[in-house]
């Protein structure tokens, strides 16, 4: 909770660091409440500032609204400027680091070598497992070089289609294209011995 005497304080201390106002919104509610509403840091500021304030809150009063948004603005702005700032900025002192006002140019370079960090380290992570890739497929290479070596594996030669014909024994009583059967009767012998039949079944017939 905040008092009279602490909302002077913020007061003094958000004009001394040249806070943005502008970055902050009060509104009432409809139940007589104060509604707050905060922009987000434009840098990360994990870290230096923990935990990070609400964003969005209600308050109860005027006071205690104006109180915690000022208060927070502070903190927030002052964070980003040190993130900024750490080792880039090594003429001014701590004080002036975190209490002078951010410029786009400040910002826009700082998030130009940021995005550079991270592409390199994407680069970096890329190439790190192209390289893993390759040391795995030479390995996998060389253990099937030694297998093969080891039992003297290699393509086995074609089987000569004569020697994949299985032979089959004659069967006696079965004709073959190279061995008919003797006492197999063709029809042209049916045929022939047809009439001699037919004069011993009918010997007295006339003529």
């Amino acid at each position: 909770m905040y008092d009279i005497a602490h909302l002077a304080q913020l007061r003094k201390d958000a004009e001394y660091n040249g806070v943005d106002f502008g970055r902050a919104q009060i509104e009432p509610t409809p139940d007589g409440n104060f509604a707050v509403k905060l922009k987000a840091p434009i840098v990360d500021v994990a870290g230096l500032l923990d935990p990070l304030p609400q964003l969005h809150f209600v308050a109860r009063s005027a006071l205690q609204a104006e109180a915690r948004m000022l208060d927070s603005l502070i903190k927030i702005q002052r964070a980003e400027r040190q993130r900024v700032r750490l080792g880039r900025v090594t003429s001014w002192s701590p004080m002036d680091i975190v209490r002078r006002p951010l410029t786009a140019e400040e910002v826009a370079a700082f998030k130009a070598d940021l995005a550079h960090q991270q592409k390199v380290a994407e680069l970096q992570a890329e190439l790190a497992a192209a390289l893993q890739a390759k040391q795995a497929a030479g390995k996998a290479k060389a253990q099937a070089a030694e297998i093969a070596g080891r039992y003297g594996a290699r393509p086995a030669a074609p089987v000569p289609v004569a020697q994949a014909v299985e032979e089959v024994e004659p069967v006696p009583g079965v004709a073959t294209a190279d061995q008919p059967r003797a006492d197999l009767i063709t029809v042209e012998a049916l045929l022939a011995q047809a009439p001699q039949a037919g004069a011993r079944r009918h010997p007295n017939k006339r003529k």
